[in-house]
């Protein structure tokens, strides 16, 4: 059986979120920038 703590758990999905809205944020600027 594979055991998280808590603080690995928090430290993944905050990694996860910045990471999503990264992307998110670079989709905008790509799409804003290169809009045919």
């Amino acid at each position: 059986m594979i055991y998280m703590s808590k603080d690995k758990i928090y430290y993944a999905s905050s990694i996860f979120s910045s990471i999503r809205s990264f992307i998110c944020c670079g989709i905008y600027l790509y799409t804003e920038n290169f809009n045919f």
